[in-house]
């Protein structure tokens, strides 16, 4: 035999006896021999592919976001109401989505809420049908440009906390 060719074989065997003994803690731990525990003791640590993968589904719940934001506009006209001692009650029905359904007590007050309260939300709030439960109060809903506005926000939202979380682990690209 080659006087070169049995000088890789034999570094060839070494290398793979090195490789065995480096492997053996994780997948076989009595097999290190001993005397040699102390060089080929550590288990190497698998990634996420090799463990099975991860998982991870997220979902958005759009319609919930329209829905914050006709709470966070009762929350504004009550306090505005009761600074300005107007007699009204705000509600938000849970069908349809961004609901807003004002009831006061004097129909002649539906003009001043209109004037003086909704104009700053002349963009956000549309006029709405009113159910014959709330008959002759002013009922109106989150626009649908609007509506569709604060979907695409909440759902950029989403995607860029999950890009934050995913990153953060060390992980370049989520999908």
């Amino acid at each position: 035999m080659d006087r070169k060719l049995k000088w890789r074989l034999i570094w060839l065997g070494v290398l793979v006896i090195v490789s065995l003994l480096t492997l053996a803690p994780t997948f076989a731990p009595g097999l290190v021999p001993p005397g040699l525990g102390g060089l080929f003791n550590q288990k190497i640590q698998l990634g996420l592919d090799l463990q099975g993968g991860l998982q991870i589904v997220y979902s958005v719940d759009l319609d919930k976001a329209v829905d914050d934001k006709a709470s966070e506009i009762k929350r504004d006209l009550d306090d505005a109401f009761s600074e300005h001692g107007i007699d009204a009650e705000v509600k938000t029905p849970l069908t349809p989505i961004g609901a807003i359904t004002i009831v006061a007590k004097d129909p002649a007050l539906y003009d001043k809420i209109r004037s003086e309260f909704l104009a700053d939300y002349d963009e956000i709030l549309v006029d709405r049908p009113c159910p014959k439960v709330d008959e002759g109060a002013l009922c109106l809903r989150v626009s649908s440009d609007y509506a569709d506005r604060i979907k695409e926000s909440a759902l950029e939202q989403a995607i860029k906390t999950v890009r934050d979380r995913v990153n953060s682990r060390g992980i370049a690209e989520p999908s």
